[in-house]
Order: structure tokens, then sequence, then C-alpha cells
């Protein structure tokens, strides 16, 4: 939003389903936003998220987990090898539905 001239550099509030937090913006295109601090939560089998993202397993990086994390609220963080295969990805919803209940994250 600061690149596209929606917002200017200054201080602002952003509501979210975690609460609410401070952002802050910069004139160096920097942006500050309070987070709680993170707690890591189990490891989950790279194939069967790729399953769910229609991937090959070779584009998710093997120098991370894939594991779920929570500032508030949980996600399953998925470490991509590079943006083109981060833009290549064609999730199927269904499946992506389905870890998300099984593992009960957002």
């Amino acid at each position: 939003m600061l690149k596209l001239n929606h917002i200017q550099i200054g201080k602002y509030t952003q509501e979210t389903k975690a609460g609410v937090f401070n952002i802050e913006t910069t004139k160096d295109d920097v942006i500050f936003m309070d987070q709680n601090i993170p707690e890591f939560f189990e490891i989950i089998d790279k194939t069967e998220i790729a399953d769910s993202l229609n991937i090959p397993p070779e584009i998710i990086s093997s120098d991370l987990p894939i594991q779920i994390v929570s500032t508030e609220l949980k996600d399953i963080f998925i470490p991509i090898k590079n943006l083109q295969n981060l833009l290549d990805i064609k999730p199927d919803f269904e499946k992506v539905t389905n870890i998300s209940r099984k593992y009960r994250v957002t």
C-alpha cells in the first residue's frame, strides 16, 4: 500500500483476527508490525502438503521444516524454494481445507 501511495510514512494500527497491532512505515519502504512472540508446534510431512498444493515435493525447501507456527492464530509455514515456484502453485482447496481441519490451523 505504501509503494502504491495508498498510505504515507507514519504510524498506523491494523485490526486482525489476532487483535489490534501497531504498524510503522518508514522512508526506506520498511514496514514494522508488532507481533506476539511465535510459538512453534508440530512439523508436517512434506508429501502431505505437496499433494494438497499440487506441487512436486522437490520445490519445498529442505533447509527448513514445514511447521505449524502461531503468533496468535496457528498457520502452516511452508518453505518454497523460490518465488516462481510459489507463483506456480495451484492448490486443491478441498485438500487444503482438510489439512487445515486436521491440524486445527487457519
